[in-house]
């Protein structure tokens, strides 16, 4: 059931008069309330009918003001302390740090025993005799000390003297080293199953709207905004590591199976929703693709744009579009973790659809990866390096010969071009692309497609926001696989060049011929219905054989996406 947002009431129209009564009809639908006429005196109690079929859940009205704080109620008695869990297995022990500064001198012992006498120095030269040579004259003054002889050899050790009064007690204790680097995990102990990082979190503050003023830096680079309402999925965050960091700040340890998150809670409007997202990075060794097939429950509600979705590397290879789930609902999705790298696979869950509970509603949001498969097939493992992980450079989409063809096409030979926006790495939103892209000129686009095609087109004005068709006969679709330019007009003449609106990705023909996303995030409902403003290679407008050699499928999943503009 979807709710939708009611509008306030009009004013109540005039009551006419009243006709004289006909024979009872069947109830009709019950219309709208009319004005309170005046109190009638209290009828006896009728017997209590049964109880009714519970109603459509009404729109919620706005929030009344706060009343005054109530009195603080006395604290309860404090509860027993529970018993003390077991002690946990010792890990292993780290290598040893760096030394510490050496501490304060302690006090000084007793003098120990005097060692032996080193050996005499040698004789001073001696001085001229007296007049009588037979009796020694007077002394005469001494001398300058000679020069100090060379030091004898060391004596040998006394014996060690008596300990001092309290000589058990140390010195004072230096202050402590830095820390050693941490050791590696050591093979008894080394959690050998799945690492993660996990994050929950809400969106909207019923007294001062969308958190942190609906700034996409804490929350994974996708708006608080558009994960309560517009579909954020997560290929929305696409490879920006910083702001993911900044999201995935928990860290969690599993087997073969993880339960993320699952709570029910109460909502206060349609804008209270709140989400639960896990990390994974998972290594694969081999050279080849390797297939992960996991169970999920994720749970999701279309009518107010929450989202389950997986991506890998940036780029949503499953979402639920338009689709509600239960956390009783579980999924199976293959995910394919390309060769000798190591990817990023991020799921998230929304909250369910609400259901009324007395006079409140509650909502149910459930992340968990079940059925063992969390044990990854041979040749992936788990890493756990997202502090220090980078993005790798996404490979081209365009070779040099991509652009001179289309170069050829538009009819600018050797023009150069600046790309502005790039699905894998600045992620799913089409508020960024619009934002980078917008006011740049003519542009192209290219996406490539999980059927291997790689198709665009061609915008000969500027996109804006505007909400509106533009363009103008200049602006073509192409398929580079074909090596083709589909030109206007198809089956239908109307100015349908390129349609331009903020939620929507690059868009192109009345078809529409080639819609790369809408609802906020590029790749969602993306499809091809090409014949209608550009014409086809083979087939007619609304054949599969028009539609399937330009996109090779009515909905083909985008794989990555650019755009550029002219230099």
């Amino acid at each position: 059931m979807t709710i939708t947002h009611t509008g306030p009431q009009g004013p109540v129209g005039p009551t006419g008069a009243t006709g004289p009564q006909g024979d009872t009809g069947a109830v009709g639908a019950t219309g709208p309330q009319g004005p309170q006429g005046n109190t009638g005196a209290v009828g006896a109690t009728g017997p209590q009918g049964p109880q009714g079929d519970t109603g459509a859940v009404g729109a919620i009205g706005p929030q009344g003001p706060q009343g005054d704080t109530g009195a603080v109620g006395a604290t309860g008695p404090q509860g027993p302390q529970g018993d003390t869990g077991a002690v946990g297995a010792t890990g292993p022990q780290g290598p040893q740090g760096d030394t510490g500064a050496v501490g304060a001198t302690g006090p000084q012992g007793p003098q120990g025993d005097t060692g032996a006498v080193g050996a005499t120095g040698p004789q001073g030269p001696t001085g001229p005799a007296g007049a009588d040579s037979t009796v020694a004259g007077p002394t005469g003054p001494q001398g300058p000390q000679g020069d100090t002889g060379a030091t004898g050899a060391t004596g040998l050790q006394g014996p060690t003297g008596p300990a001092g009064a309290d000589s058990t007690v140390a010195g004072p204790t230096g202050p402590q080293g830095p820390a050693g680097a941490d050791g590696a995990d050591g093979a008894g102990n080394a959690h050998t199953g799945a690492v993660f990082r996990w994050a929950v979190w809400m969106d909207y503050d019923n007294t001062a709207g969308w958190f942190a003023n609906n700034d996409n830096n804490l929350f994974g680079g996708v708006n608080p905004q558009q994960w309560g309402d517009g579909n954020g999925t997560a290929g929305g965050m696409g490879q920006n590591f910083d702001k993911i960091r900044n999201l995935f700040t928990k860290k969690g340890y599993a087997d073969k199976n993880a339960l993320v998150w699952a709570e029910q809670y109460i909502m206060y409007s349609s804008t209270t929703g709140k989400h639960a997202a896990a990390l994974f990075r998972v290594k694969n060794t081999t050279s080849s693709d390797i297939t992960w097939t996991v169970n999920t429950h994720q749970t999701a509600y279309a009518g107010w744009g929450e989202r389950a979705s997986i991506a890998v590397n940036g780029v949503d290879v499953w979402q639920s579009n338009t689709s509600t789930f239960a956390a009783t609902h579980k999924h199976t999705i293959s995910l394919v973790i390309p060769a000798d790298e190591i990817s990023t696979v991020i799921f998230v869950a929304g909250s369910g659809q609400p259901i009324s509970v007395s006079s409140l509603q509650s909502r149910t949001v459930m992340l968990g990866i079940t059925d063992d498969t969390l044990e990854l097939p041979a040749g992936l493992e788990y890493v756990d390096d997202l502090d220090t992980a980078t993005a790798p450079p996404p490979p081209p989409l365009l070779t040099q010969s991509d652009v001179d063809q289309i170069n050829t096409w538009i009819g600018t030979p050797g023009q150069q071009w600046t790309e502005c926006y790039r699905l894998s790495t600045d992620g799913a939103n089409t508020s960024t692309f619009h934002n980078q892209c917008n006011n740049k000129g003519a542009t192209f686009t290219v996406a490539t497609l999980s059927t291997g095609k790689k198709i665009g087109g061609y915008a000969d004005v500027s996109w804006i926001s505007d909400n509106t068709w533009k363009g103008n006969a200049n602006s073509f679709l192409f398929s580079l696989t074909n090596s083709f330019k589909h030109s206007y007009p198809g089956t239908s003449t109307g100015p349908h060049y390129q349609f331009d609106r903020n939620d929507y990705g690059p868009t192109f023909g009345g078809g529409h011929d080639f819609l790369s996303g809408n609802g906020g995030i590029i790749g969602n409902g993306a499809y091809c219905n090409i014949g209608y403003t550009y014409q086809c290679r083979v087939g007619t407008v609304n054949s599969s054989e028009c539609r399937n050699d330009f996109c090779g499928t009515f909905y083909p999943q985008i794989v990555d996406l650019g755009v550029w503009y002219k230099n």
